[in-house]
C-alpha cells in the first residue's frame, strides 16, 4: 500500500488524536477490531486511523467520522464490508522444519526428532538450501495474519542470518535464534559448546549492528538452547552468561513439553530433575525468557515463572499431538481485568499469569495458521468438561431400570455430577474473542511489547491486517454477486444491526476463515 499524505494538516483538542498531522501519513478509513480484555471484543465502526510512516509506524490519530473530506481525499478507504484487525503475535516457529509440515505425526517426540527432525536441520549447513526454504515460509505466516513471529532456526549461524533478512525483507516482525545443543543430537548435527557459544554471541551482534537494540527493532536476536535435554549444563550456564553480557535480550527454549522429555531430563539430572529449576539455575529464565510448549508444569513452577516474569506459548495442535497435555490457559491467566473469566481452580491461589501466547510450533503442529490454534485452544477448553457414563449419579445410570411409564410431573431437581456447576456446563471461557485476545495481546506481553502492539490505541505501533470475510459470498465463484449470509450487500442496516453484523462476521472468521 502506497504512503498518503493528507489534504491538509488537522488540528484538534481531541486527545485521541494527534494535535497536528504531518507528511508522510498513511490515512485509513473503515471498521477496527481489536480484543483488550479477553471478554471484550472492541468493534470502532467509521474510524479514521492516521500512522506517521516516517516516526517508526506509530498511530497518531484514531478517531470516528464518516467523512472523509474532513482529511481530504487521501484516506484509504477499506472496503465496507472488511475491516483492520490487530496482528497476531506467533511465538513458536521452527523455521526450519517447515518442508516437513503436515507430516511425521505418527511417533513420540523423540523419536519424531532423531529419526525426521535432526536429519532436516542439518540441511540448513548449506546456505543455498535456506534461500530457497525461507520465503515460502515467510509468505505462509503473513498470509495467514502472523505479523510478530519468534523463530526457532538451526543450528547454523549463515543459515540463520539467511532466516533474519528475509524475514525483514518482507516487513515481518521476528525474534530468531540459533539453535544451540551439544548432546544427545546425532553428531553430524552436535557442536562445541564453543561453537554454540561463539555463534550465538557473533548472530546478537550481528542483529544489532543491522537493526540496532531498541525494543522497536524489526529484527531481535535470541539465544536459544534447544531444551535441556540436547544441552549440557556447562552450556546451558554458558549461555547464561552470554544474556549476562548483553542485558535485555531475549531467551528461547522448549520446556516441560512432554511426558518422554520430562522423564529424560530427570534421568540426565537426577539433582536438579526438572527443567524449570535448571533453567533458572543457569540464569536462563528473566523477563525476556519464552517457554514454548509447558505443558507438565507443576502449580509451584507456574507461580515461580510468574514471580520471574517469563512468558509461556500453548501450542495447541502440536500439543495435542506429541505432550500428552495442554496448557490449562483459562487457569494461568491473570484475573485482574477478565471479569469471571479466570479460574482460580477451587481454593488454590490464582496463577495470575499474564504472559501467555499461542504458537504454531511448525513442524511439530501441522498447521501454520495460528488460526487452526485458536480454535483448538477453543475445544480443548471444552475438552476438561466431557463426560462417561462412569461419571453420571447413579439416578442416571444405565445400571437402573428403564422406566415403562413415563414421568407424571417434572423431577424437583436435576442430578449433578460431583464439583459441577450441572448437566450443562457452563465454565467454559476459552471463547473466539479470548482465544484472538491470546493471540494478539498475550503475544505482544510475551515477546515484551505490551505497550506498542496487541491493540488499536493512539501511541502504539500500526500492525494489522485486512480481511473480507464474505468475500466469496459477495464476489462467487463466477462473480454473480449475490448476497452474503444475511442479505448485508445492498441492503441498509441501522447502526446497532450493523455492529452486530460485524461482531457476527468476525466470529464466523476466527471460527472457520483462512487466507482464501
Amino acid at each position: 500500500m502506497p504512503v498518503l499524505y493528507p489534504h491538509h494538516a488537522h488540528n484538534s483538542s481531541d486527545k485521541t488524536s494527534a494535535p497536528v498531522l504531518r507528511p508522510p501519513l498513511l490515512l485509513l478509513h473503515g471498521t477496527f477490531i481489536d480484543a483488550p480484555t479477553p471478554h471484550e471484543l472492541r468493534v470502532r465502526r467509521n474510524y479514521f486511523c492516521g500512522v506517521d510512516v516516517a516516526g517508526g509506524g506509530r498511530i497518531v490519530l484514531l478517531k470516528e467520522g464518516k467523512e472523509r473530506e474532513e482529511y481530504g481525499e487521501v484516506a484509504e478507504e477499506l472496503r465496507r464490508i472488511a475491516g483492520r484487525q490487530g496482528g497476531e503475535a506467533e511465538q513458536e516457529v521452527d523455521a526450519p522444519q517447515f518442508p516437513q509440515l503436515h507430516t511425521k505425526t505418527t511417533v513420540p517426540l523423540l523419536t519424531w526428532l532423531t529419526q525426521h527432525t535432526f536429519p532436516l536441520e542439518s540441511r540448513y549447513s548449506d546456505p543455498t538450501y535456506a534461500h530457497k526454504t525461507y520465503p515460502p515460509l515467510l509468505r505462509r505466516l503473513l498470509r495467514n495474519a502472523t505479523t510478530t513471529a519468534v523463530y526457532f532456526s538451526s543450528r547454523h549461524l549463515e543459515s540463520t542470518k539467511i532466516l533474519a533478512t528475509t524475514a525483514a525483507s518482507y516487513g515481518q516482525r521476528a525474534l530468531i535464534g540459533k539453535v544451540c545443543s551439544d548432546q544427545l543430537v546425532p553428531e553430524y548435527y552436535s557442536e562445541s559448546i564453543d561453537e554454540a557459544v561463539g555463534g550465538t554471541e557473533e548472530f546478537i551482534r550481528w542483529c544489532y549492528g543491522k537493526w540496532g537494540d531498541g525494543e522497536n527493532a524489526l529484527v531481535k536476536p535470541v539465544v536459544t538452547p534447544r531444551f535441556v535435554p540436547t544441552c549440557s549444563r556447562e552450556l546451558l550456564g554458558r549461555l547464561g552468561e552470554v544474556v549476562g553480557k548483553f542485558p535485555g535480550v531475549h531467551v528461547q527454549t522448549h520446556a516441560a513439553e512432554s511426558v518422554d522429555e520430562v522423564l529424560l531430563v530427570a534421568e540426565l539430572h537426577p539433582k536438579t530433575p526438572r527443567g524449570i529449576a535448571l533453567l533458572n539455575s543457569t540464569n536462563l529464565l528473566t523477563p525476556s525468557t519464552i517457554l514454548a510448549h509447558c505443558t507438565h508444569l507443576s502449580r509451584p513452577e507456574a507461580h515461580q515463572l510468574v514471580a520471574l516474569d517469563v512468558g509461556i506459548v500453548s501450542c495447541p495442535y502440536s500439543n495435542m499431538l506429541f505432550a500428552r497435555s495442554v496448557v490449562p490457559i483459562t487457569e494461568y491467566y491473570h484475573l485482574n481485568d477478565v471479569g469471571n473469566g479466570g479460574v482460580s481452580n477451587g481454593n488454590q491461589e490464582a496463577i495470575n499469569m499474564k504472559k501467555i501466547a499461542f504458537g504454531t510450533d511448525i513442524s511439530g503442529g501441522p498447521s501454520s495458521s495460528l488460526w487452526v490454534n485458536m480454535r483448538l485452544a477453543i475445544l480443548q477448553d471444552r475438552i476438561k468438561s466431557y463426560r462417561s457414563m462412569a461419571d453420571y449419579p447413579r439416578s442416571v445410570s444405565p445400571s437402573r431400570p428403564i422406566l415403562t411409564s413415563p414421568p407424571t410431573s417434572p423431577p424437583s431437581s436435576i442430578p449433578q455430577f460431583e464439583n459441577d456447576s450441572g448437566p450443562d456446563e457452563t465454565s467454559w471461557t476459552m471463547t473466539h474473542t479470548y482465544a484472538y485476545h491470546i493471540a494478539t495481546v498475550g503475544g505482544a506481553e510475551t515477546v515484551g511489547m505490551g505497550e506498542l502492539l496487541g491493540r488499536w490505541e493512539v501511541g502504539r505501533l500500526f500492525d494489522g491486517f485486512l480481511v473480507d470475510w464474505v468475500v466469496e459470498e459477495r464476489d462467487g465463484a463466477g462473480g454473480s454477486g449475490e448476497a452474503g449470509f444475511d442479505g448485508w450487500i445492498g441492503e441498509e442496516k441501522n447502526g446497532e444491526e450493523e455492529v452486530e453484523w460485524i461482531r457476527d462476521g468476525w466470529e464466523r472468521f476466527v471460527m472457520g476463515g483462512d487466507d482464501r
